[in-house]
């Protein structure tokens, strides 16, 4: 399997329906991201019974 780039959302959609097992963020120099920014992409994995 090749790494697939995605953005938003998608990465999460992506797991949840099987077609990912993992998602790997690199960080950025200057990039700032909070909790709530992940938040709906974790409800969403959760509600389709992964962990």
């Amino acid at each position: 399997n090749k790494p697939l780039r995605v953005y938003n959302m998608m990465k999460y959609a992506a797991i949840a329906c099987g077609d990912a097992e993992v998602f790997m963020k690199f960080a950025r120099t200057g990039c700032k991201e909070k909790i709530w920014d992940h938040a709906a992409g974790v409800i969403i994995i959760q509600e389709a019974g992964g962990t």
